[in-house]
């Protein structure tokens, strides 16, 4: 499975810039957000992620969450 791009600019990073990037980033997003989020952000596919999505507000709306 691979990662929906944040973006579509070629790196001119090495694959070990690359990797301690990926490395910060995650961990700024489990401090931010929550493993979970952390999870479907940065790991999974944009349909996955889209998919997701779909399910959180569907449960949501199942057990009448607020609006926001």
């Amino acid at each position: 499975m691979t990662r929906a791009p944040l973006t579509y600019r070629a790196s001119t990073w090495t694959a070990e810039e690359a990797r301690r990037f990926r490395e910060i980033e995650r961990d700024y997003h489990r401090r931010a957000f929550g493993e979970e989020l952390a999870r479907v952000n940065l790991d999974s596919s944009l349909e996955d992620r889209r998919r997701y999505l779909e399910w959180m507000r569907h449960y949501a709306q199942r057990h009448r969450a607020p609006r926001g």
